[in-house]
């Protein structure tokens, strides 16, 4: 080493030595940029609550992350949600449950057609169903993070209905394998539609029926194609928000708890909001002009039927822990 060399590395080393302590630490972690994607309307009650999730994590985490929602189908379908959480195109998501039926049986069970026949005995439900969807996800790279159920599910007609025949002709909207099946039953013909297209799906004659929510009847102005609506209560499905695995691992141990806690407090929050929603969207179909009623006895009558066949079927197919699910399910609410 020549004197010139000597002489800079002296220069060096006094230069470091007078810089603070803290300019040769690490720079602490950016905040993780955690987004969340939704395929369901801005104004729908899955979306709020997910922004409130979104608004409270925020705020108690103080910049150590940041979640940022998406809804309205802006980032994906709903659909396409579950493999870009999975492959890390967007670190969360929400979805319907009973639209990954196809992958495993256990994901319809809470959309089986009168198995539940009340709000109360949906939680109960969510309570055998959550741990299997758990695990199912766990395995897949995925952390369920909280389940919200929608209202019950009526029946919406662009025509009076008062028996299956009326219905005759007809196109419907399905979902996934389960509605599928109802519309089979039903002898009408099922056309998949996601929630974001109904307006333009009715408008251009695509469908003239389906079963939903009456809150997402509301959200979607189904008034201005869509006369008749009937207070079946067949099912209460649920939306779930969850989070990449390897993500949520890769946060600080505080935030997960964070994470975790928030969580049960949306869950808690989006089931209180359903009866809220039901009595909100309901008045507002009526101030639209909409025959919000009861449905005939004959009717239920046809519907019950259809929903015995259906839950036989999904039990001939659902395996050892499918029988499980439906004989805990039938144990508690005896």
């Amino acid at each position: 080493m020549n004197i010139s060399q000597k002489m800079m590395r002296r220069n060096i080393l006094a230069l470091m030595a007078a810089l603070p302590v803290a300019s040769l630490v690490r720079p602490a972690r950016a905040a993780e940029k955690l987004v969340l994607s939704s395929g369901f309307p801005d104004n729908s009650q899955m979306v709020r609550n997910n922004r409130a999730f979104a608004e409270a994590l925020n705020k108690r985490l103080g910049g150590k992350a940041a979640v940022e929602v998406y809804g309205n189908a802006s980032l994906y379908k709903v659909p396409e949600t579950k493999r870009a959480v999975q492959t890390g195109q967007v670190q969360m998501g929400e979805l319907f449950l009973a639209g990954l039926a196809n992958e495993n049986p256990i994901y319809a069970l809470d959309a089986l057609p009168f198995l539940v026949a009340n709000i109360e005995q949906a939680g109960i439900l969510w309570e055998i169903q959550r741990p299997y969807v758990e695990k199912l996800f766990d395995a897949q790279g995925l952390k369920l993070l909280f389940g919200v159920v929608w209202p019950g599910q009526s029946l919406f007609s662009s025509k009076p209905v008062n028996t299956f025949g009326d219905l005759a002709g007809t196109k419907f909207r399905i979902q996934n394998p389960t509605t599928a099946r109802l519309a089979e039953l039903m002898k009408v013909t099922g056309v998949r539609v996601e929630t974001a297209d109904l307006p333009q799906a009715y408008l251009t004659g695509i469908i003239q029926g389906m079963y939903t929510s009456t809150a997402t009847g509301a959200g979607a102005a189904s008034w201005d194609y869509c006369k008749y609506v009937y207070e079946t209560n067949a099912w209460y499905p649920k939306n779930i928000t969850f989070i990449n695995k390897r993500v949520f691992q890769g946060l600080p141990s505080d935030v997960q708890a964070v994470v975790l806690e928030e969580a049960a407090i949306a869950e808690k929050r989006g089931w209180a909001m359903e009866q809220e929603e039901t009595e909100k969207a309901t008045a507002m179909m009526h101030q639209h002009g909409v025959d919000v009623q009861q449905p005939s006895a004959d009717l239920m009558a046809e519907f019950r039927k259809v929903g015995q066949v259906m839950v036989d079927e999904w039990l001939a197919g659902a395996g050892a822990e499918g029988k499980a699910a439906i004989a805990a399910f039938r144990q508690r609410t005896a």
